[in-house]
């Protein structure tokens, strides 16, 4: 009887880490202090390997390749010129590079700047005044929002293009293809409280600025292993803006 116990006992706790939502056992596997996308990508890397963390049509990522691919679209937005801090203005729909760049703007300490791709004019035109992006990246099919932007408002001095964009770029932009991933960039300087994403909503009631302690939120993840966002959201500690008009 005794030699069955132990089996028997690490059955049952193993049970119970299983009963145990994937968001509370976050809590204890990544304390405040290390609530950081680079770390946290690494770290669940190292744990689950080949493991698919992403789908997204015929694309799958593993966790593995997810950690590399934010190293490398981080040194994309350095090749670029994109500091820790500067803003990226992010208009596509959900596909793989859209995440890629999210993924990139946070290993880097860059600020991503996700644009609802419903938004024309004023609307528009208040998300470029707000954030003031440094970098604007923008899936082909919405490059002619682009152009109903205001006058007057400064558009970002550099411009990527998301999938084939023709010869439709009338919009004053110096644009150029999304870059190819190639080397990795090393994580950058990151603290837990700082901002990943400047978010709009409520059609422009509110421009949320959320921390970085809730890196994933909201991205395309296989909930269990890496969107952690109910143990790691902002708790509504919001930098909020309002249109003037």
């Amino acid at each position: 009887m005794a030699e069955n116990e132990g089996p028997a006992n690490a059955g049952a706790a193993a049970g119970r880490e299983n009963a145990t939502p994937a968001w509370a056992r976050a809590v204890t596997s990544f304390p405040p202090s290390e609530r950081i996308l680079s770390t946290i990508l690494t770290r669940q890397a190292e744990r689950y390997g080949d493991r698919v963390l992403l789908v997204a049509g015929e694309t799958r990522w593993t966790f593995a390749q997810t950690a590399a691919i934010a190293a490398a679209a981080a040194q994309a937005l350095v090749n670029a010129g994109i500091k820790p801090g500067d803003r990226v203005a992010l208009m596509c729909s959900n596909r793989p590079e859209f995440l890629q760049v999210y993924l990139g703007c946070a290993w880097l300490g860059a600020i991503a700047v996700p644009i609802n791709t419903a938004l024309r004019g004023f609307q528009l035109s208040h998300i470029f005044r707000n954030s003031r992006p440094a970098l604007l990246v923008v899936e082909a099919q919405f490059v002619a929002a682009i152009e109903s932007v205001e006058a007057g408002v400064e558009l970002p001095p550099r411009t990527w293009i998301v999938g084939a964009a023709g010869g439709a770029v009338d919009a004053g932009l110096s644009a150029l293809p999304l870059p190819a991933l190639g080397a990795a960039a090393p994580a950058g300087a990151v603290r837990p409280g700082d901002t990943v994403a400047i978010l709009a909503r409520r059609g422009l009631q509110r421009v949320c600025a959320a921390r970085r302690r809730n890196c994933s939120g909201g991205a395309s993840i296989r909930r269990g292993r890496l969107a952690f966002a109910r143990a790691m959201c902002c708790s509504r500690r919001c930098l909020c803006f309002t249109p003037t008009r």
